[in-house]
């Protein structure tokens, strides 16, 4: 039997309703639909379906989901929401 004491998933906040997630899906949708009608790809241009770029000279610099960069966009959005 799973303990639901003070430790469950509600105490730490990882409760999620499916309006949550219906919200998100929603909103991931619209954000393709927009690019779609931007004319922008959704992944990258060169076609590569890695998720990691690793070469910043590369025309793959910027076009996936994670690249060289990322810890700094990271870094900085943690630290501009700390100031703000």
């Amino acid at each position: 039997m799973i303990s639901r004491g003070r430790y469950g998933p509600a105490a730490v906040g990882l409760h999620l309703r499916w309006r949550d997630l219906a919200a998100l899906i929603f909103l991931l949708g619209v954000t393709a639909v927009v690019l779609s009608m931007m004319g922008r790809p959704w992944w990258c241009a060169a076609g590569d379906m890695s998720p990691w770029s690793t070469d910043v000279w590369s025309r793959h610099n910027s076009q996936h989901l994670v690249d060289p960069y990322t810890i700094t966009h990271v870094l900085h959005g943690i630290a501009l929401y700390g100031l703000l």
